[in-house]
């Protein structure tokens, strides 16, 4: 979680969501 790797927030949590929502599409 290094800000250089993530400049932006709001981009991190649509992809950390993003993931949620197929590892649970996934079951």
């Amino acid at each position: 979680m290094s800000a250089k790797f993530h400049p932006r927030p709001h981009e991190f949590l649509l992809h950390l969501t993003r993931t949620r929502s197929v590892a649970i599409s996934s079951g």
